[in-house]
């Protein structure tokens, strides 16, 4: 079955479930305890959506989404400043649709622990990449701001590079529009700022 096919009814089951949509303004930063100064590049440049297939897998080109990164000099997933793992928040209130918890240094999976959030409410797909660990599980129902995953180093990327390696969100499946950290109420208050 395609996916397209299986939305109308992951959107049914979201709401007989008890899923609410979203509240106006009601979006979260998908890094807990951060904002948009910590998201890579300048002004958008990390924000590459031409040539980007999601269903084209690792053929793929492009990177439809922005890098954000954590205070970790010595790259173990850890916050040098708190000492302690950071959360990867869900941006939208939504259903776990896919997850990945699992990833070793040899697997072709760019993003390595992943986790998608469908949003019936935006209807798309949400990515959530790089995780240290996976916190959710599909069918899990999600609320803006709830921890689904902690920053870590694993994918692909990472690998070959040897660089830090961000989250990097971005939203899949909505025709031409991608996820923006501006204007979709990540505006960079952090979590706390938000009550």
């Amino acid at each position: 079955m395609r996916v397209r096919e299986l939305l109308p009814r992951i959107r049914e089951d979201f709401y007989a479930r008890g899923g609410k949509d979203t509240p106006s303004g009601g979006e979260r930063f998908p890094v807990e305890g951060y904002g948009r100064e910590s998201i890579g590049g300048s002004n958008g440049s990390g924000y590459l959506p031409k040539g980007y297939d999601w269903f084209a897998g690792y053929k793929s080109v492009g990177h439809p989404g922005h890098d954000i990164f954590i205070h970790d000099r010595d790259q173990d997933s850890v916050d040098d400043r708190t000492g302690k793992p950071v959360n990867i928040v869900s941006i939208v209130n939504g259903i776990v649709v896919a997850y990945s918890p699992e990833w070793a240094a040899d697997s072709p999976l760019r993003g390595g622990r992943y986790v998608y959030v469908y949003s019936p409410a935006r209807q798309g797909i949400f990515y959530y990449a790089h995780a240290a660990s996976v916190l959710v599980r599909p069918g899990d129902l999600v609320t803006a701001g709830q921890p689904i995953a902690t920053v870590g180093r694993s994918g692909l990327s990472t690998v070959l590079s040897g660089g830090p390696c961000p989250p990097g969100p971005m939203l899949v499946l909505k025709g031409k529009e991608r996820l923006s950290l501006r204007g979709h109420g990540c505006d960079g208050a952090s979590p706390g700022d938000r009550t």
